[in-house]
């Protein structure tokens, strides 16, 4: 058998029904790595890896700043997410394709919708509770009934499908 080096090997590629593929498997941070070069059997490099998740996560969410409840979720997480340079490059994409999100106004009932609140208050008094950029927009995509991932630079929005009525679609 011959193997390409793994720098030959291409990023994207057509598979036998036309179709654009990708060689992409994960893109993230390698938090740990570890080599086994042992002379009697074949060398093994193990890594312990953190998805780009971990950009959201290691952010604390600032308590006055919010998702607006008035644009359609994925551009109002996106409006929220250009306050931070760090995230620059992230796109924000909702699935299935061509569906309008609903806006928090929209969809959550009166008594529940709580304007311009951002990340809530600690329980027990005046510091404000650490919760991570990631915490805040899963609660917020949670609101609505939406599930939310990162897959590679993309945050994904995405309508779950449903048991009874098959919409969402699956992931592909």
């Amino acid at each position: 058998n011959y193997a390409e080096p793994l720098n030959v090997i291409p990023d994207a590629y057509q598979d036998a029904q036309g179709q654009q593929r990708t060689n992409l498997r994960f893109q993230g941070f390698v938090d740990d790595w570890d080599c086994d070069w042992d002379d009697d059997a074949e060398p093994v490099i193990k890594l312990e890896c953190c998805d780009n998740t971990r950009l959201l996560i290691d952010v604390q969410a600032p308590a006055g700043l919010f998702v607006s409840p008035t644009l359609p979720v994925d551009r109002a997480i996106a409006d929220y997410l250009s306050n931070f340079p760090n995230f620059a490059g992230l796109n924000v994409v909702t699935l299935p394709a061509g569906l309008t999100p609903p806006t928090l106004k929209s969809a959550l009932a009166g008594t529940a919708y709580q304007p311009q609140l951002g990340p809530p208050p600690a329980k027990g008094g005046g510091a404000v509770e650490k919760l991570s950029v990631w915490d805040y927009l899963t609660d917020v995509a949670g609101a609505l009934g939406y599930s939310i991932r990162v897959d590679g630079t993309d945050i994904i929005i995405q309508q779950p499908m449903s048991l009874l009525n098959g919409a969402g679609g699956a992931r592909p």
